[in-house]
């Protein structure tokens, strides 16, 4: 428990896939050289039910209304509970 006084936020920011897009779970990645608190990215995966296939999103987490950065459109679909999460650490080889 930390002694800061609470936040409160003093806006929203929507960003929808709507109506025929169904998204997952999103996954922060920070900005290398970031100096707020969202500065990076939102990536999430998108199931487009008018294409039956699944794309990731890519958005800047600071401006959403903008709407995506990029979207990389998968041939295929992936199915619902894929988790991940970012990090900066390579565990695999070089």
């Amino acid at each position: 428990m930390t002694d800061a006084p609470e936040q409160k936020l003093s806006y929203q920011q929507l960003w929808s896939a709507a109506p025929r897009g169904f998204v997952g779970e999103p996954v922060f990645v920070p900005h290398p050289n970031g100096q707020k608190e969202d500065d990076g990215w939102i990536l999430t995966l998108v199931f487009n039910a008018e294409h039956n296939n699944s794309e990731l999103v890519i958005l800047d987490a600071q401006d959403l209304k903008r709407g995506p950065v990029a979207v990389l459109r998968l041939k295929h679909h992936v199915p619902y509970g894929l988790h991940g999460t970012f990090t900066d650490i390579n565990f695999g080889p070089l």
